[in-house]
Formats: C-alpha cells, structure tokens, sequence
C-alpha cells in the first residue's frame, strides 16, 4: 500500500533487528483508515503490526508500530510501541500522524 509518500507492510521493508524508540497514543480503527489492515499473527509477544517506510529530511526510514505482550485484542489497543533503527522512525509516525500524541522512548 503506498499512502502520501510512504509504504505500508510490503514484504521488502526490513524491520529485522529494529526495536523499540516511541510510542504512539491512537485507536485500531484510526491506525487502519491511515494504514490499512496490519500484519496479524497470534505471538505472544504481538499480534498486530504495520511495517512502514517513509522519507524524514530525505532520508529513507523505516518504522513499526506494534502492540507488545498484551492480552487485548488489537482493536482495543490504543497504545501503540513505536520500533525502529534510530529516533526517525518516531519522526516519521510524527510527521503521518500530526494530531496524535507521539513520544520517544527513554533509554
């Protein structure tokens, strides 16, 4: 899916070795309007997952955001982790979602 100049969950987007850099504050329904449906999968760890790629200060980022070691179904969460290589990836989910209450992780 490519969406104002960003792709979603396209099996060419490594996100291996990322981790976790923020977290993002939004509801299920207003993450798939934007994103689409997410990558699904029955983990203890998580079960839902949007893989994205997008541009920060013209360089290629790329970003997840996950629900992690929770018992609710994803369509109840509305604290989502942010995963990434480096703070862009936050970066990024600031500059796709506005509005919404994006903060960085403290290490």
């Amino acid at each position: 899916m490519r969406n104002r100049g960003f792709r979603v969950n396209q099996n060419d987007i490594n996100t291996n070795g990322s981790r976790l850099q923020g977290h993002l504050d939004i509801t299920f329904q207003e993450l798939s309007i934007i994103l689409g449906k997410p990558i699904l999968s029955n983990s203890d760890k998580t079960k839902a997952e949007w893989r994205i790629e997008g541009e920060v200060n013209g360089r290629l980022v790329i970003a997840t955001i996950y629900d992690w070691k929770t018992n609710k179904n994803p369509e109840y969460v509305t604290d989502w982790n942010i995963g990434g290589y480096n703070d862009l990836s936050v970066s990024l989910i600031r500059k796709m979602f506005p509005d919404t209450r994006v903060s960085r992780s403290r290490f």
